[in-house]
């Protein structure tokens, strides 16, 4: 590996197919709400809320995971955004983790003092798939850690 630093861009088919399931729980929620309440007003809120931000996303060509000398940065999720930049020297552990079963992604640990921060990363948006983004991230890792 020659790189010093790798962005990771994003799969607009990937990202289109997510529009799916959330258009599907939103036409769920509007189906089976069988009178108007605060609670339903707040999930189609928020669903639909989240569709926009999906739709907009689609057209973004911001990498979504930039690896560096010096560490990683996530644009994937809203945790890995607040994160910022986790320099490797901090990161503990990666693993493979399935949530549900079947859905499979990256869990980066570090540990700030005693709190442990656990960042996923998932393939769901980018432009690779799983088996080669946990490589790459575990040989960025091995070697500038």
């Amino acid at each position: 590996m020659e790189q010093e630093r790798l962005e990771i861009l994003p799969n607009r088919k990937k990202r289109i197919l997510l529009l799916f399931p959330l258009a599907g729980l939103i036409a769920l929620v509007w189906y089976t709400s069988k009178f108007m309440s605060v609670l339903f007003l707040i999930y189609t809120a928020v669903l639909v809320w989240a569709l926009v931000h999906l739709i907009f996303r689609i057209f973004s060509n911001k990498p979504v995971l930039v690896l560096t000398k010096e560490g990683i940065l996530s644009n994937m999720t809203p945790n890995g955004k607040e994160a910022g930049l986790v320099f490797w020297r901090d990161v503990t552990d990666i693993r493979e983790m399935r949530t549900f079963w079947f859905i499979r992604s990256i869990a980066v640990f570090t540990h700030e003092s005693k709190n442990t921060f656990r960042l996923h990363l998932a393939d769901d948006e980018a432009a690779i798939d799983h088996d080669q983004l946990l490589a790459v991230i575990k040989l960025y890792w091995e070697k500038y850690r």
